[in-house]
């Protein structure tokens, strides 16, 4: 089983690789047994929705928290990744 640390490692190195995902180095990643945790702001919800994909291809991830917004830059609940216009 890979610990917590690898799976950031390759929920980020998937982020960079993923070219629907445009500006990765603005999406914080938190993973704690094996749940991820996204964080930022991204420009579409297309490119939130991406990037919650590509979380998830990630071997060893059980869970993404990243809802999605109610409005751009409104954050639901379980949103800590945010649409900004």
């Amino acid at each position: 089983m890979k610990s917590d640390s690898q799976v950031r490692e390759e929920v980020i190195e998937e982020l960079r690789w993923d070219p629907e995902v445009t500006d990765p180095d603005v999406i914080g990643v938190a993973v704690k047994d094996g749940a991820v945790t996204l964080t930022g702001a991204v420009s579409t919800y297309a490119q939130k929705f991406a990037a919650v994909r590509a979380a998830s291809r990630v071997y060893g991830v059980k869970a993404v928290r990243a809802a999605a917004a109610a409005a751009p830059g409104i954050a639901s609940v379980e949103s800590h990744l945010v649409v900004t216009p």
